[in-house]
């Protein structure tokens, strides 16, 4: 910084020209003048310039990445309040080393800024991808988002990497370790990685907590008892009162069919035991939908039988072919 500039002189901006036609004996000595009145100006206003001297170094220590410990070891001057021409000279000359120690690790630094940036991208993406209205971008918004995305993760370790082997070169070549904010590079790296997980699962727990304060309470309600002999109801299918009706009609239908079915001759020779007589018996009972007794069974023939079967289709609206079949196979 020169003397200009420290001390806000107006001659920064053109207020010393130059006498182009004069001897360089003439300019040195003028510019020498020139000096002497800045440097008298600058101890009458030292407290100022120091003041300015101190922003600076704090800007510097912020471009080298110094940590607290890093910045101690200057505190005492940095504080101290007895504005002299040796403390100023301290803090100028801790400028120049800050400058010195920036070039040196200029590489380092642009590298570590570069993971920087792709790290809070990284933080970005992760936000974006927990947000449910991303899926409503269109134009293909999403599928350059994951694009994006899936590139940042892959620099990382990449970029983790490569300034891994530079650190260590640089630390074998200066005897020195190279720290970010007081930390070893990696372990730096480290926190902020813990750091950003602790923060996710805060986020994580707030939303829980949220969710559960605004979900109203429901009181349990008691489940009847089921005992032994309490049935459990069975599903119901509604039904249309058509569909009643026909699902009556043709049960009613089945059944007289079938009770049909079971009385119909079927020409075997008839069983000798009591026994068999009896279940036949009962079996043909039904036989009196037809007005008939068992002892008028032999007098019917074939064509009395189908004529019944007949009227009893017609009142009924329905008849099974099956019992159709069957009589015919049987005559």
């Amino acid at each position: 910084m020169s003397l200009w500039s420290r001390l806000d002189c107006p001659e920064k901006d053109g207020g010393f020209p130059l006498d182009t036609q004069g001897t360089l004996t003439n300019d040195i000595s003028r510019w020498q003048n020139e000096v002497d009145r800045l440097q008298e100006l600058q101890k009458a206003r030292l407290e100022d310039v120091i003041e300015k001297a101190r922003l600076e170094l704090m800007d510097m220590w912020d471009k080298c990445l110094f940590g607290p410990e890093q910045r101690e070891a200057f505190n005492c001057y940095f504080c101290d309040v007895n504005y002299t021409e040796e403390l100023l000279l301290l803090h100028d000359a801790e400028l120049v080393k800050l400058k010195e120690y920036q070039e040196k690790t200029r590489p380092l630094l642009e590298a570590l800024e570069k993971w920087e940036k792709n790290w809070v991208l990284f933080q970005d993406f992760e936000r974006k991808a927990s947000d449910p209205s991303r899926f409503s971008n269109r134009g293909g918004a999403l599928l350059k988002e994951t694009k994006e995305r899936t590139k940042v993760q892959k620099m990382l370790p990449k970029l983790e990497e490569e300034m891994k082997g530079a650190v260590d070169a640089w630390e074998k070549s200066q005897g020195s370790a190279f720290l970010v904010r007081g930390l070893k590079l990696m372990d730096y790296i480290s926190v902020q990685r813990e750091e950003y997980k602790q923060q996710k699962d805060k986020e994580k727990n707030e939303r829980m907590t949220k969710k559960t304060e605004n979900t109203p309470f429901k009181t349990p309600t008691k489940r009847p008892p089921t005992g032994a002999s309490g049935a459990t109801p069975n599903k119901t299918r509604k039904q249309t009162p058509n569909q009643t009706v026909l699902r009556s009609a043709s049960v009613s239908t089945l059944s007289s069919a079938s009770s049909t079915y079971l009385s119909v001759p079927s020409g075997k020779p008839p069983v000798g035991s009591a026994k068999k007589n009896k279940i036949e018996t009962s079996l043909r009972t039904p036989l009196q939908v037809f007005n008939c007794t068992a002892e008028q069974i032999p007098g019917i023939t074939y064509s009395d039988f189908t004529s019944e079967l007949s009227k009893k289709a017609s009142q009924e609206a329905v008849l099974n072919s099956t019992v159709l079949l069957d009589v015919e196979k049987g005559n």
